[in-house]
């Protein structure tokens, strides 16, 4: 290329524009020193020199300096010609049109082989072979039951009538790529486990609590009878009283709150598969989306009945009733 040869500028012609262009721009920007070598400008951008890197980003990807950079660079005294990757100079230029390029011939003088042959063999297909894969490692869904009711639908019932006799009501929890069908029965069994485990859990506070209400009793009482061997003086046992029976009424105040917490009443219902979602409902919000495997989304469901009246939100997207 005869051009190259002409081009007498460090970089080649687009470049050097740019790099003119680079220069206008940074004209005006505040340049401040956060480090020997890393330098914010306008405000809003940092620029490290050493590494080449600016927070717009184009220094690092075009390997040639932005406006930022080059601020940075005449705050330092420095030339923007350093800081420009070598493939953009005229020097690289040149050396690419170095060797001959010949010409290519007439089409009418290639050699072509009648027939092409096929780098990959007859039959393979590495997409069905991933997605192949993928559904072998797929965890096994339960049945399907043609009368499940789609998400925003009725169950389908015998007779055509929904809600009148016939199979027991159901619900659809829609997970991308499949789809889980739970009955009626099998979500009240679910809610029932979930409130036991509620129950124990009280339970447990309660035992707890009466535990530490006969450790601190019997230090009172071995208080006293120390108390009255030291002829009414008293051992010095009234602080370690004193803080065992501060324990015992911040216990004993936790397990009262958590059980008044269970009193006002449970979230989930006998009804609780009454609403189901509309298929166009869409809320990014959820703690829980749907998008991992079954059981993860029951045992949300699970934790969502024991921890309720707790501050955190957890969230189900197949149920109504959680959303609120």
């Amino acid at each position: 290329n005869l051009n190259s040869t002409k081009c007498s500028s460090i970089l080649t012609p687009p470049f050097e524009q740019k790099m003119r262009n680079s220069y206008n721009e940074s004209n005006g920007l505040e340049v401040l020193n956060v480090s020997l070598m890393i330098l914010q400008v306008g405000g809003r951008h940092i620029v490290d020199l050493e590494e080449r890197l600016c927070t717009c980003r184009k220094f690092q990807v075009d390997m040639f300096p932005c406006a930022h950079a080059i601020a940075a660079i005449r705050f330092e005294n420095g030339n923007g010609y350093r800081f420009c990757t070598g493939m953009y100079s005229s020097a690289s230029w040149r050396e690419t049109y170095s060797q001959p390029i010949h010409p290519l011939s007439s089409e009418t003088d290639w050699m072509v082989p009648e027939q092409i042959m096929s780098r990959r063999d007859a039959g393979s297909n590495r997409a069905q072979e991933i997605r192949a894969a993928d559904a072998a490692a797929m965890p096994p869904l339960p049945p399907q039951n043609p009368t499940a009711a789609p998400l925003g639908g009725a169950a389908a019932q015998p007779g055509g009538v929904a809600g009148q006799g016939g199979a027991p009501p159901q619900a659809t929890m829609q997970i991308p790529g499949q789809q889980v069908v739970m009955t009626r029965q099998e979500m009240q069994q679910m809610v029932a486990e979930a409130a036991a485990q509620a129950v124990q859990q009280v339970t447990n506070s309660l035992s707890q609590a009466t535990a530490m209400s006969n450790i601190v009793a019997g230090s009172r009482q071995n208080a006293e009878e120390d108390e009255s061997s030291y002829g009414g003086g008293g051992p010095p046992h009234d602080r370690e009283m004193e803080r065992m029976a501060e324990q015992l009424r911040q216990l004993q105040a936790k397990v009262d709150g958590r059980a008044e917490r269970r009193a006002r009443g449970h979230l989930f219902s006998a009804d609780i598969l009454a609403a189901p979602l509309p298929n166009n409902y869409k809320d990014t919000n959820l703690v829980f989306d749907g998008t991992s495997d079954p059981s993860r989304h029951v045992r949300t469901f699970e934790n969502m009945a024991v921890l309720h009246g707790y501050t955190d939100p957890v969230s189900c997207r197949a149920f109504l009733s959680t959303l609120q």
